[in-house]
């Protein structure tokens, strides 16, 4: 299990509380997050980021160092910004694919010495890796909706794990964790 550090209370300056049921996940990852996009861009004087593409079976991929930043930049963007009431990207308004690219644009060299038409090529590979975003999420979504259907008792527990609850259960004086018997009922009775 890997010690993630967190925060205590209302996080006005309580001490750090250290969880062992608690993993880190990718999310929580700084390139996940555009964390070492932000690091790199100021790195390079916070002038644009190269890019290099390549034509692979009719279709303009992004090549060299900043595939990751870009790959990770562009899904995020999709996932915070267009609403996931969308069910592909050929249905999203103008204005937020506009804006998905624009944002692209801060970070990424896009036009290079590339002609009109490689030009439109890239937005189209940008719109593909967006579409292909929406399609996981709509995918995901459609199987955790298929998952929920299954439990035979419906969750009541909110945003914190249950092995998180469990944690914080824990009874210094005593040593000892709540039943997981008891823990359940807390979870899924109302």
């Amino acid at each position: 299990m890997a010690d993630v550090m967190s925060y205590g209370g209302d996080g006005a300056g309580d001490p750090l509380q250290q969880s062992p049921h608690r993993l880190e996940s990718y999310c929580e990852s700084g390139i996940s997050q555009g964390i070492n996009l932000e690091k790199v861009w100021q790195a390079n004087g916070k002038r644009l980021l190269p890019t290099a593409f390549d034509n692979v079976e009719h279709k303009i991929q992004l090549i060299e160092n900043n595939v990751k930043y870009f790959m990770c930049l562009v899904g995020n963007q999709v996932r915070f910004t267009v609403p996931p009431c969308y069910p592909s990207w050929t249905e999203v308004p103008e204005e937020q694919r506009t804006r998905l690219h624009s944002i692209i644009e801060s970070y990424f060299d896009l036009q290079g010495d590339r002609s009109p038409n490689e030009y439109r090529a890239v937005y189209t590979a940008i719109d593909r890796l967006a579409a292909d975003r929406i399609e996981i999420t709509n995918s995901r979504s459609t199987k955790n909706k298929a998952n929920r259907c299954k439990a035979k008792y419906p969750s009541v527990q909110g945003l914190k794990s249950f092995s998180g609850t469990r944690y914080d259960e824990w009874d210094p004086e005593t040593h000892q964790w709540p039943g997981i018997v008891e823990s359940f009922w807390t979870f899924y009775t109302f």
